[in-house]
């Protein structure tokens, strides 16, 4: 991990840019390598989702569904150490989050995981406090395209 020199925030290692306030980072040779793909089975389908570094949430090519990516995955990691007999998907955690009560943790969630506005990730919540929802990883995806009402 990096931390950004401008605000403080921690950054992937192969970061370029800091997410939060897009100051340059300074290079490592942590960050020097390049991710090596892995394939990650998708909790939904069980499609194969691949995952190169970048974001930690990754989108099943099949059925659309969200993820956070478990753990750092590098080339030099062994995916079978890494990763969860079952991927954490994002959409799963946001909808225990919400019933557990913390609705200012679950919009924070998806601020940093799926990188909503604030009023983007307050309307998703509430939908899903409502439950006029039916596939919550879709409703995030359209949140994340600017198309929720």
């Amino acid at each position: 991990m990096k931390q950004c020199p401008k605000c403080g925030r921690k950054a992937a290692a192969y970061a370029t840019k800091c997410k939060y306030c897009d100051a340059r980072l300074p290079e490592s040779s942590e960050s020097m390598r390049q991710p090596q793909l892995q394939a990650i089975k998708c909790p939904s389908c069980g499609g194969p989702v691949n995952y190169s570094g970048g974001s930690q949430i990754s989108k099943c090519a099949y059925c659309g569904c969200s993820m956070i990516i478990p753990g750092k995955i590098t080339s030099q990691d062994k995916p079978e150490a890494q990763l969860p007999a079952e991927p954490t998907t994002l959409s799963s955690q946001v909808e225990k989050i919400v019933q557990g009560g913390n609705s200012a943790t679950a919009i924070k969630l998806l601020r940093d995981q799926a990188f909503l506005r604030l009023q983007e990730a307050e309307r998703v919540v509430e939908i899903i406090t409502t439950g006029e929802y039916g596939d919550l990883a879709a409703l995030i995806l359209s949140a994340q395209k600017g198309k929720i009402n």
